[in-house]
């Protein structure tokens, strides 16, 4: 019998397609809710003993939110939908007993989903899946790249935070292949080393660096320096490449409007005007 079935990346690649056309969305509709449906009681993450990896630790400094609404995490998301799901599958050397979990950023709590799987390497592996509704709610048909651009938040928090309990070298798989899991991290123990460092990188994050919020409260106020807004168009414009990507920064009051460098790269221009926040 033929197989029918979608390949998940000739999917993706129509859905970002589609993203980018000249289509506008639809009204809003209800974004569902804020956090998956995991099986089973929540249970509060056990602090570490020696030489384990301390998963209490590294989803509050990546993933937790740190108000009731969970619009303020340290991991940035469009619109403050969040809409990354995230399942753990735990090895040895961990705080958790072996297993698989549902993790909960809302409460900081875990729910057991299933047994180990077998094969499971020492440490932690993170899944990273999305409920597309929570951010289509808004976005319409432009939700995909934003589906994409915050799960690679989210990976880059966890290996982020993992650089700061000083565990063994992480492993990231986001090939787009795959739609659930979008992205995997694996984090494995310490094994007793402190932070590493990389030969040329800057040290490790501190972890008041990966809790400082990412978003603000409503409404988004202050405007930057127009030197500033310059050079950070102007980096973003360096590291497009050839210029295969061009960039704009939505500004507020007392001029709303989109700006952007001008072909000589060294003034600002308004590209448009009204609010864009």
């Amino acid at each position: 019998m033929e197989d029918h079935r979608e390949d998940p990346q000739t999917g993706l690649v129509a859905a970002l397609a589609r993203a980018r056309s000249p289509e506008r969305p639809g009204p809003d509709t209800p974004a569902g809710a804020p956090v998956r449906a995991w099986a089973g009681p929540p249970l509060p993450i056990p602090q570490a003993g020696p030489a384990h990896l301390d998963l209490r630790t590294l989803l509050h400094l990546s993933l937790a939110a740190s108000d009731t609404s969970g619009r303020l995490r340290p991991t940035p998301s469009a619109g403050a939908l969040h809409p990354v799901d995230t399942e753990l599958v735990v090895g040895t050397g961990c705080s958790l007993p072996p297993g698989r979990y549902g993790y909960d950023p809302l409460r900081h709590r875990v729910h057991h989903v299933g047994p180990p799987v077998d094969g499971t390497p020492p440490g932690v592996t993170v899944a990273l899946s999305v409920t597309a509704q929570r951010t289509v709610s808004h976005y319409g048909h432009r939700a995909w790249p934003l589906l994409l651009l915050d799960t690679g938040h989210a990976a880059a928090a966890l290996l982020l935070a993992a650089r700061v309990l000083g565990a063994g070298e992480s492993d990231v798989r986001m090939d787009g292949r795959t739609e659930n899991p979008l992205a995997v991290i694996r984090i494995p123990p310490p094994y007793g080393r402190s932070p590493r460092r990389p030969a040329g990188t800057e040290d490790p994050p501190t972890p008041a660096e990966l809790l400082a919020r990412r978003s603000t409260p409503p409404p988004l106020v202050g405007l930057p320096p127009r030197e500033a807004l310059r050079a950070v168009l102007a980096t973003a414009e360096r590291a497009g490449g050839r210029g295969l990507l061009r960039w704009c920064a939505a500004v507020g009051p007392p001029r709303p409007g989109l700006m952007h460098l001008g072909p000589e790269g060294t003034a600002l221009r308004r590209y448009a005007s009204g609010e864009a926040r």
